[in-house]
Formats: structure tokens, C-alpha cells, sequence
């Protein structure tokens, strides 16, 4: 996955908890544009939510059954 100049590299795994437990966390400065650009691509992906923390974040299931968290301060 890319965007800018930024690369995350993934890699599949065999152990189904080790996927069901685990994530990437990264801080963006606008979530929406994020949320908008996994939609249009048609990933599996549920709107941002303003958590307690104040953060606003997004959840993206990659095709391995990965989490990709995405968060901006609001």
C-alpha cells in the first residue's frame, strides 16, 4: 500500500488469530479523504467514528483479514 511517499508492505499469514489480532495504526490529517478514496476502491470499510479520545478514526480490513486503523486528532 503507498500514498505520497509513504509504503506499508504486508504479508499473508497462515495463523488466522495472529491476523484477527493485530493492526497498523496510522495518523493522518483528514480521515474522510481517507474513507473516501478505500470507498470509491471498494474496500470493506465503515465510516469514520470521534472516539472518547477525541480522536476521529477509520477501520479498513485489508484482503488478508488485517486491521488498518487510520486517526486524526479532532
Amino acid at each position: 500500500m503507498a500514498r505520497d511517499r509513504c509504503e506499508l508492505h504486508f504479508w499473508s499469514c497462515d495463523n488466522p488469530v495472529i491476523s484477527q489480532n493485530t493492526s497498523c495504526y496510522v495518523r493522518t490529517a483528514n480521515t474522510e479523504a481517507v474513507y473516501q478514496e478505500f470507498k470509491n476502491s471498494g474496500a470493506d470499510v465503515k465510516p469514520t467514528e470521534t472516539r472518547l479520545s477525541g480522536m476521529k478514526e477509520l477501520y479498513v480490513i485489508d484482503s488478508h483479514g488485517g486491521l488498518l486503523t487510520f486517526g486524526e486528532q479532532s
